[in-house]
């Protein structure tokens, strides 16, 4: 068997230097300030020394960034000198895309076909086995009877890849993590692995030219879909040998989606696994097997050998038996593959008392699948909803799963899930500041009206109603500071479902009795939220009395204004607000304003900060859960204010891995940051340790 593949070093490595693979390799000179002290140093630095590779805009290499399908296709297109093209069919690959050109020439080349679904996945990141596929199919390397390094997670390995990635360690090209034991198979290849890759294919291609090829030609490089690996079609001897082989001890009957199939034959060579229909030709079983609707698997003669159903869709199958000469047994009794049937444990988490929203939907969050075969796409969707939507105890919620994932279609959703627990209680309301104005009465006193603001929280056409109303003592022996609460009803055919908003007592009334101007109330705003400022808002009682008295002589064009101001801006209570007033007016030099009043009821309260999403960096593994990383953009700071972030990231653990919990929290600093809340802490799941191969 040939295995000298002729490669091109010079056309392998130009392939890195061309700027118009989009954000493949990058454009810029790299300054190599990312890469000192990684893993890959030396041939990414000598390959930077070299023109080999560039950088991003900013010169940076971005060691850990993926790359994609796309262009990792492009960088073998052009380092093998793949011009010629073919008709590209794939969903996702529109002929005004610049990857066209790139994948028609790979479809030409024979090394891909695309996913099972008829797309191509052009952004997608491609994974370390993904990567381990192609170059085994570029350089043969898989029959070259290597045996490969055993890897811890092996079992993670798919089926299509374990060849291609045995190959490859054995010849150095690939290599593990954490001493070489684990591969991470799944794991997105980076820029770093992709350079060293190519490197040591270059040592591997130059070993394999220089090994006697016995006069064989060079071959073609064989059809291979990402992620699959076609099965080449068996050659024939060219004997004499014209007998079928024998089938025994066939699996045959119902089974379930990924169980394993187990057959015999009386001589050495494949079983088969096709759906039913498939023809009893040589070409038919291998197209079944390269479409991914079949199963081959080597066999020794009169012994036992196991074919996986992973990957395969339900339906009936038959298995034949190939011999040595290509001489094809007759079909087995029917095997009848059907969906599996999924388990889950109870959900994960289920909100079961929930305040009323005129819905009938409950919070829920599924359980990890219990039963889906190898790697299999599968996900479970929970969707959970109350008996009626009505205020009540008892209730009865049911949890109904759903499918969904490129492998849904074998399996069977888990059984509805029930409780009788379910709580739903009245929704409290919030309502909008209202509106506060002091009228004069005939008898020269001063009334408070109030009007209530917009209700919030009330399910959309609902029949429910708001009234208002403000409260103070008005005993004449009581000190003149009194607090002034504004009381809400609710009312209307829907209003039983809601709480009434909380009483509002954010104001003050300051009252004084006065033998000619009647009852005097100020209206003092005694609460508000920080705002960097110390006024306070305030509305002053008609001052109008007789013209033989103290008061304004009716008629007259005077009117007194009250403001009021904290004794500092800063966070506190029982603050003192001292209300000062002015006569405005074209009488107003008739008149000479109150004296001030002073109240100590003052109370501002801390802001609300909110915050710009943060940028979370790939953290290098370090033996630590924790990571400083900088902060996104701090709103609602008063302007002039000095406040400063900070940002602390904490992992679910220490391991290398990808989509993992990240716990941030902030912290505020500077003079003014014990006027502001802190923004809340968030847990994001797009968390990634890396190592580099050892």
């Amino acid at each position: 068997m040939n295995y000298t593949k002729k490669l091109v070093s010079t056309l392998l490595i130009t392939a890195m230097l061309l700027p118009s693979v989009p954000a493949a390799f990058g454009a810029a000179e790299a300054s190599k300030t990312d890469i000192h002290g990684i893993w890959a140093e030396s041939q990414v630095s000598e390959w930077i020394d070299k023109g080999y590779v560039k950088g991003y805009e900013d010169g940076s290499f971005k060691p850990s960034n993926t790359i994609t399908r796309a262009e990792f296709i492009t960088l073998i297109n052009r380092s093998y000198g793949f011009t010629e093209t073919a008709t590209v069919s794939f969903s996702d690959v529109s002929s005004s895309n610049w990857i066209y050109a790139e994948v028609s020439k790979a479809i030409k080349a024979g090394y891909i076909k695309g996913y099972a679904n008829g797309t191509f996945g052009a952004n997608n990141p491609i994974s370390r086995q993904e990567a381990a596929v192609i170059v085994d199919r570029l350089l043969n390397l898989s029959e070259t009877g290597n045996a490969g390094t055993t890897f811890t997670d092996s079992s993670s390995i798919a089926w299509w890849a374990k060849a291609a990635v045995e190959a490859g360690a054995a010849n150095g090209i690939l290599k593990g993590y954490a001493n070489d034991t684990n591969f991470k198979p799944n794991q997105p290849l980076t820029r770093a692995e992709a350079v060293v890759v190519l490197y040591r294919s270059v040592t591997v291609k130059e070993t394999l030219e220089n090994t006697p090829d016995n006069g064989a030609t060079t071959p073609t490089p064989a059809p291979t879909t990402i992620p699959s690996t076609p099965a080449p079609t068996m050659p024939s001897t060219g004997g004499s040998d014209t007998t079928a082989p024998t089938l025994s001890g066939v699996t045959i009957g119902q089974i379930l989606y990924g169980d394993d199939i187990n057959g015999k034959s009386n001589e050495k060579g494949h079983l088969f696994l096709v759906p039913a229909t498939t023809a009893a030709t040589l070409t038919a079983l291998n197209q079944a097997v390269d479409a991914f609707v079949g199963r081959k698997q080597s066999v020794e003669a009169a012994a036992s050998a196991t074919i996986t159903t992973a990957g395969l869709q339900a339906g009936s199958y038959v298995v034949y038996a190939v011999d040595s000469s290509n001489n094809i047994s007759i079909a087995s009794n029917e095997i009848v593959m059907n969906k599996k049937q999924l388990t889950t444990a109870d959900p994960a988490t289920l909100a079961s008392v929930k305040m009323y929203d005129g819905t009938t939907s409950a919070s829920v969050t599924a359980n990890l699948l219990i039963g889906v075969v190898g790697d299999d796409a599968v996900t479970v969707n929970a969707v959970a909803t109350y008996n009626d939507a009505a205020i009540g105890t008892g209730k009865t919620i049911t949890v109904v799963y759903t499918l969904s994932g490129a492998d849904a279609g074998n399996y069977i959703e888990p059984v509805s899930y029930s409780v009788n627990t379910g709580v739903i209680s009245k929704a409290p309301l919030s309502i909008e500041e209202p509106v506060l104005s002091l009228v004069e009465s005939l008898e020269r006193n001063s009334v408070i009206e109030v009007s209530a603001g917009e209700l919030l929280g009330v399910v959309a056409g609902e029949d429910v109603t708001v009234s208002v109303e403000a409260l103070y003592l008005t005993d004449d022996d009581l000190v003149n500071a009194r607090p002034l609460t504004i009381v809400y009803t609710l009312s209307g055919a829907d209003s039983g479902n809601y709480i009434a908003p909380t009483d509002n007592t954010n104001y003050l009334a300051y009252v004084q009795f006065h033998q000619d101007m009647g009852i005097i109330i100020d209206l003092i705003t005694n609460f508000k939220v920080y705002d960097g400022t110390k006024e306070s808002v305030v509305l002053a009682g008609s001052r109008v009395g007789s013209c033989e008295g103290e008061g304004i002589c009716p008629g007259d064009d005077a009117t007194v204004f009250g403001a009021g101001t904290y004794n500092d801006k800063n966070v506190g209570v029982n603050k003192e607000i001292t209300v000062s007033y002015v006569i405005r007016g074209a009488d107003f030099n008739n008149y000479l304003a109150p004296e001030p009043i002073t109240v100590n009821t003052g109370a501002i309260i801390a802001k609300q900060l909110t915050i710009a999403p943060p940028v979370l960096p790939t953290k290098v593994y370090d033996g630590t859960a924790t990571a400083v990383l900088t902060p996104g953009t701090l709103i609602g700071v008063v302007e002039g204010d000095d406040v400063t972030v900070h940002a602390a990231a904490t992992y679910n653990n220490a391991e290398i891995g990808t989509n993992k919990q990240v716990k941030i929290v902030y912290t505020l600093s500077g003079d003014d940051a014990g006027n502001y809340i802190v923004p809340a802490s968030i847990t994001v799941n797009t968390g990634r340790i890396v190592d580099g191969p050892q």
